[in-house]
């Protein structure tokens, strides 16, 4: 009878090596190095689009707006409570700002977005700032209304300074406010008064707590696909008040003093041109960093220039995601030539002016009056 061979025992059986350890676990790193970057790069995508995508249902928003009020909001302007009263802002930072009732409407400055909120899903938050009947005002006899808190639509997932903040009542997005509203020295350019200021041919949204102008989504001559009605900016979260930023929330900014100075909205709710071919770089109230530029530490925010009022995202080689004013999403070069940028912002270019001079027409205003229409490819 042939005997069979007897089976392994458990001692008999072959182990791994060190050195084939090794190899495994260094093929397993291999692996997940090649796998982070693709992971990393799909959650900036879904960063991206669902910035994109506040950005669409603000633009909605807009459209409905437009289509109630027969115009588009104001950058700012006064709020009237359902008691009489206006709404005031305190003068806070994102986090820790509160509104109260103002009897002044000049002192009522309150934004684009928060005239949207009927129309963004977030209509509560529109009731308890009109109810007057809660009252409250600035003082310790009668404390604040209610705290201002932050609204999820109102911030890109990758405006990380104030999307990672509790109750940060920031906003990540502006609107085209056209040209700058002020002169060198920080003096209202005021339609109204001294024939001079900001129009309608210059960008979508004014100032109407200092003006009348106005402008409807069905009048914009350049038309609607080429002209930017949203974009995005980063660069308004500054918590440190000796820059001079902060002082601002989604729902408006401190208008107790809005004549003496130029920090009234344009900075911080909107985007805007400046009459010069070349802008300068820096601080001044005419200069414009760069677009999506983030080096910011070495200025701050100041509140009353245009060094900031751009777009500016953090979103993988700095592109920019827009809405325009036909309610179209897409992305914009961060690279374009400056005079293309002033053409997306001007609703009407040939009769754009520079609001500081309307007439004659100073240069450069004569040389944006005479560029030619925008194509696709130039931005």
């Amino acid at each position: 009878m042939k005997l069979l061979a007897p089976l392994p025992s458990a001692q008999q059986r072959r182990a791994f090596t060190l050195v084939e350890l090794l190899v495994v676990i260094a093929i397993i790193g291999v692996l997940v190095g090649l796998l982070l970057p693709a992971v990393g790069s799909a959650r900036a995508a879904a960063r991206k689009a669902q910035c994109l995508n506040n950005l669409n249902q603000l633009g909605t928003a807009v459209f409905n707006y437009n289509t109630s009020k027969q115009k588009l909001p104001g950058y700012v302007q006064p709020f009237k409570r359902s008691d009489g009263t206006f709404l005031g802002v305190s003068d806070g930072f994102v986090v820790g700002s509160y509104f109260y009732s103002v009897n002044n409407p000049e002192q009522s400055w309150i934004s684009w977005a928060a005239m949207l909120l009927p129309y963004f899903e977030s209509g509560a938050i529109y009731d308890n700032m009109q109810d007057g009947t809660i009252v409250g005002n600035n003082t310790a006899s009668s404390p604040p209304i209610a705290g201002i808190r932050g609204v999820d639509g109102f911030l890109c997932p990758d405006d990380t300074d104030v999307s990672g903040l509790t109750d940060a009542a920031g906003l990540s997005y502006v609107a085209n406010t056209g040209a700058w509203d002020w002169d060198n020295s920080s003096n209202y350019l005021d339609p109204r008064v001294n024939n001079l200021g900001d129009t309608k041919a210059n960008g979508l949204f004014q100032n109407l707590s200092l003006g009348n102008v106005t402008t409807r989504l069905d009048k914009i001559p350049d038309g609607a696909t080429t002209t930017i009605m949203f974009s995005e900016n980063i660069h308004k979260d500054s918590q440190d008040s000796s820059t001079g930023g902060g002082t601002y929330t989604w729902m408006g900014v401190f208008g107790e003093d809005a004549f003496a100075s130029a920090a009234t909205g344009e900075q911080q709710f909107g985007f805007v041109w400046v009459a010069n071919l070349t802008p300068i770089t820096g601080s001044g109230i005419y200069g414009q960093l760069p677009l999506s530029n983030q080096d910011r530490d070495t200025i701050g925010f100041p509140e009353n220039a245009t060094t900031y009022a751009r777009p500016a995202s953090n979103h993988p080689a700095g592109v920019l995601n827009a809405v325009m004013a036909d309610g179209s999403g897409r992305s914009i070069d961060p690279s374009i030539d400056y005079t293309v940028y002033q053409q997306l912002l001007t609703a009407e270019g040939r009769k754009c002016v520079d609001p500081t001079g309307h007439d004659p027409p100073p240069p450069p205003i004569v040389t944006f009056r005479q560029l030619a229409p925008l194509a696709e490819g130039d931005y």
